[in-house]
């Protein structure tokens, strides 16, 4: 890795409050009317790709669909972080638009992604996101580690029908409308194969594309961004419009970080540049509006992220509203 290519951090912001991570708990689900997302009382946000079509024509839609719950910091330290003390804990940062990883500077390390051949049965795509998974590890954790945020790796479940979660069971909640999972209760990516393949056209570039999602909102849930989201949410309720534009704000957001990790890996060992170019555009294919943004926009923030690099392109939560529409 290039020095140009090194994360960089700049001075921590003063309104930035470090807590101590919230204690883990499985709550109890309860559910929403309609399509919308199954929320978890006190903890979490479920982060579900949903399988739609397009006026009357076959195309398949991909959507994430996830609204964040409030689960509120434990402790506030007086003192305001400091990025260069080498005793400054490694603790997520609960803050949106000031938050340190969204600094400008902060850049994914160039990643050479050496794959296992792609193949459409149960155990070679169990093999081939377990590499995707550590991919993204290697890209992100050096930025997380510059800022102290903590980093730990998702664990993955490709069960065609994965029962009870850290974050209730999502077939009892949403029966068959989902592809797939990310729960931060127990950070798991659950990606049912079967489902997977229902929309991915014979070839790799969905795939690499759900499992750069789901993986962002687990950096979003490492570095804080997830949980202050749902903060907010507590306060403004989930069904109403400012709701659900944070929903938008946190999805778009995803969109942005995948983009980010797909241009660190473009070009480079197994993803070829025209496996990374179909992967980004395979996001315009996007549905639920009201909770994720128009297809527009979600194709856009996904770009953003892979033609800009810096995670300063991905700061949804000071974006315009016609930019989170």
């Amino acid at each position: 890795m290039s020095d140009s290519d090194e994360p960089r951090w700049p001075a921590a912001d003063p309104d930035v409050d470090v807590v101590a991570p919230p204690a883990p708990t499985v709550p109890a689900p309860r559910r929403r009317r309609g399509r919308a997302v199954v929320a978890f009382a006190l903890a979490s946000v479920v982060t579900v790709l949903v399988v739609g079509v397009v006026d009357n024509t076959a195309q398949t839609m991909l959507s994430v669909d996830g609204t964040p719950l409030p689960l509120p910091p434990t402790t506030t330290l007086s003192t305001p972080p400091s990025t260069t003390s080498a005793a400054l804990p490694i603790r997520p940062i609960y803050s949106l638009g000031g938050h340190p990883l969204l600094a400008q500077g902060v850049r994914l390390p160039d990643v050479d992604c050496v794959l296992p051949q792609f193949r459409r049965d149960t155990d070679s795509l169990r093999i081939y996101y377990t590499g995707l998974v550590g991919c993204m590890d290697s890209a992100w954790q050096s930025v997380l580690a510059v800022g102290r945020l903590p980093h730990d790796s998702p664990s993955i479940n490709v069960a065609e029908h994965p029962g009870e979660t850290g974050c209730g069971n999502p077939e009892e909640d949403r029966g068959e409308d989902f592809t797939a999972l990310y729960c931060p209760t127990d950070q798991t990516l659950y990606l049912p194969v079967n489902r997977l393949k229902d929309v991915d056209r014979g070839g790799p570039s969905i795939h690499l594309a759900v499992v750069a999602h789901e993986y962002a909102h687990h950096i979003q849930e490492l570095s804080g961004l997830l949980w202050a989201a749902g903060d907010e949410m507590g306060e403004v309720g989930d069904d109403t419009p400012e709701g659900l534009q944070l929903s938008r704000r946190t999805e778009l957001q995803a969109n942005c970080f995948a983009g980010l990790f797909i241009a660190a890996v473009a070009g480079r060992g197994s993803v070829s540049r025209n496996l990374a170019n179909q992967a980004v555009a395979d996001f315009r294919n996007g549905a639920l509006p009201d909770s994720h943004g128009s297809r527009a926009n979600q194709a856009a923030w996904a770009r953003k992220g892979y033609e800009q690099r810096a995670t300063a392109a991905c700061n949804t939560w000071i974006a315009s509203p016609g930019e989170v529409s």
